[in-house]
C-alpha cells in the first residue's frame, strides 16, 4: 500500500509511524509493486499485446476504480532502501 502514499510527504510520515509502533527487534515486511519489472513489462510488445500492457499500466498508476485506488509513487528496491534508510527523517533524494 506504500505506492498510495505521496513520496514528497506522507509516504516518510507513515514509514515513520511504523518504525514508532514496531517492537524493539521487530521486523517490518513490505511488498510493493515494483516499478522496474513493471517499466520492463510495459515494454515487451513483442511478447503482450496491448490490453495486457494496458493492464500493466494500471499496475504502475492504480486500477482508478475508486478515489483511493491511485498510486502516488513507483518503487524499486532503491528507492525503498532510499525511504528506508536510518535514521529515519531521511529519504531519497528524488
Amino acid at each position: 500500500m506504500l505506492e498510495h502514499f505521496d513520496y514528497r510527504e506522507s509516504l516518510l510520515a507513515a514509514l515513520r509511524e511504523w518504525y514508532r509502533v514496531l517492537a524493539p527487534g521487530g521486523v517490518l515486511h513490505l511488498s510493493v509493486p515494483d516499478i522496474d519489472i513493471l517499466a520492463h513489462l510495459l515494454l515487451q510488445r513483442h511478447k503482450l499485446d496491448v490490453n495486457q500492457r494496458f493492464e500493466i499500466m494500471r499496475m504502475i498508476f492504480g486500477g482508478h476504480v475508486d478515489a483511493h485506488d491511485y498510486h502516488l509513487v513507483g518503487l524499486n528496491q532503491d528507492f525503498l532502501a532510499g525511504f528506508l534508510d536510518t535514521p529515519a527523517s531521511r529519504s531519497c533524494s528524488a
